[in-house]
């Protein structure tokens, strides 16, 4: 196997790509003063939320892997009161039902504190809107390392069956998520946000339904979905949403809505079939 198809070999090299460069700008909040930090609107990236009993958040693969260094990069941050936001243009509507994405906030706890007055100046200032302040370097360059030996771990589990021995380490304590309309906030101690880095940077080395899961908190208050073809899902829940919300019928609920869109997203996705590949088996599986 070479290393082109080697999909750990890829999650690996995918860490080592070149440096991230992300906007910042200040927001003012009482005798606070956030650095809120973001991708640029050149970066290609895009996410959707949706919100229902976890949080789910979703990407391709490329960035899912993204993501990861993102909190890797939070999580070595020292400046008190810095938070990374994710808001458009890199936010597109869910792949599910089409539903507008809220705007999402990941916090590094204690050394960034959001409470309900600081997340509503967050959304109504809309920071990601205003011109940057200026771009930084987002340091990550110990995540290539961490990542690879979380990878090595897991293909010696994968080839070696259930005998390979670990040392087991107390999981991070659970994000703090909390929900203000459209902007999610997520925060988590250092340990938390490496670990939710490693568990994103595996995505894409195991698939169920073409969708790869994590369930980085080990509390299930949000996920993480890479989605093999997300940018077709995204435009197909966008046409069925549209589709249904202008049938006489359509229900007025927004749980029945939702699920009805889910269904008839089905529908709008057999009118043109493909790009669908076959579903990849687990390396090593």
């Amino acid at each position: 196997m070479t290393e082109a198809r080697d999909p750990w070999a890829a999650a690996t090299a995918a860490s080592r790509d070149e440096r991230l460069r992300l906007h910042r700008r200040t927001v003012r909040h009482g005798d606070r003063r956030y650095t809120v930090v973001s991708l640029r609107p050149s970066d290609p990236w895009r996410f959707g939320v949706r919100i229902d009993e976890c949080t789910m958040i979703t990407s391709d693969v490329a960035g899912t892997r993204v993501l990861g260094r993102l909190l890797w990069g939070l999580a070595f941050q020292r400046r008190p009161d810095t938070v990374l936001l994710i808001d458009s243009p890199h936010l597109v509507p869910n792949p599910y039902d089409g539903l507008p994405s809220p705007r999402l906030a990941f916090v590094p706890a204690p050394l960034a504190t959001v409470d309900t007055s600081a997340a509503r100046r967050l959304r109504r200032q809309r920071p990601s809107r205003r011109p940057s302040e200026g771009t930084l370097t987002w340091n990550t360059h110990s995540y290539p390392d961490a990542l690879a030996a979380r990878l090595a771990w897991q293909r010696r589990v994968w080839t070696s069956g259930h005998g390979v021995e670990h040392t087991w380490t107390e999981p991070p304590r659970g994000p703090e998520l909390r929900v203000f309309g459209d902007f999610v906030t997520i925060s988590g101690d250092r340990g938390a946000l490496r670990q939710w880095a490693l568990d994103l940077g595996g995505a894409g080395l195991f698939w169920h339904a073409d969708q790869s899961c994590a369930e980085p908190d080990f509390g299930f208050a949000f996920d993480v979905h890479a989605i093999r073809h997300f940018r077709r899902q995204v435009s197909i829940a966008g046409r069925a949403r549209s589709e249904v919300t202008g049938q006489d019928d359509a229900p007025t609920d927004p749980r029945m809505l939702s699920e009805r869109i889910t269904r008839h997203a089905e529908a709008v996705a057999a009118r043109e079939p493909g790009p669908w590949d076959p579903l990849r088996p687990m390396p090593f599986g």
